[in-house]
C-alpha cells in the first residue's frame, strides 16, 4: 500500500492529528451541555441532577449495591472532574474517576463515582 515504513507512519500521524482536531472541535461543541441540559451524553433527571449515559446513549437509573461511592465535594471541583471525565472519555483516554451521577445539594455537589474499572465499559471507556 505504501512504499515505505515511513510513509506509512506519516499517513497514520497526520490521521491521528486529524482525529485530535475533530474531538477538540466536538468537545467544544459537547461541553457547555453537559450540566446544563440533558444530551445524547447525560439525562437531566431533575434541575441539579444529572445521570451519564451509558454507551448506549441511556441511562443507567438504578445501580447494584456497592457500585457507587459518593463524594460530596464543592461545587467547582465537581464540575471540574465530571467535565474531566467526559472529555477523557472523547478523548479514549483513561479516567482516574469515572462520577455516573450528579446532584446539586447546597454549595455543595454529591458526585456518585463507580467503585472499580470492571464497570466502566458500561460508560464507553475501555
Amino acid at each position: 500500500m505504501y512504499s515505505s515504513e515511513d510513509e506509512a507512519f506519516s499517513v497514520l500521524k497526520e490521521m491521528k492529528s486529524k482525529w485530535e482536531v475533530q474531538t477538540e472541535e466536538l468537545w467544544k461543541e459537547l461541553q457547555p451541555g453537559l450540566l446544563s441540559e440533558s444530551s445524547k451524553y447525560v439525562t437531566r433527571v431533575k434541575p441539579e441532577t444529572f445521570y451519564r449515559n451509558s454507551a448506549w446513549f441511556t441511562p443507567i437509573l438504578q445501580y447494584p449495591e456497592n457500585v457507587l461511592e459518593v463524594k460530596v465535594l464543592p461545587e467547582h471541583e465537581a464540575a471540574a472532574l465530571w467535565l474531566d471525565s467526559f472529555h477523557a472519555q472523547l478523548q479514549k483516554k483513561n479516567c482516574s474517576e469515572i462520577p455516573v451521577i450528579y446532584r446539586k445539594n447546597g454549595s455543595n455537589v454529591e458526585l456518585s463515582v463507580l467503585k472499580e474499572k470492571k464497570y466502566s465499559f458500561f460508560y464507553g471507556f475501555r
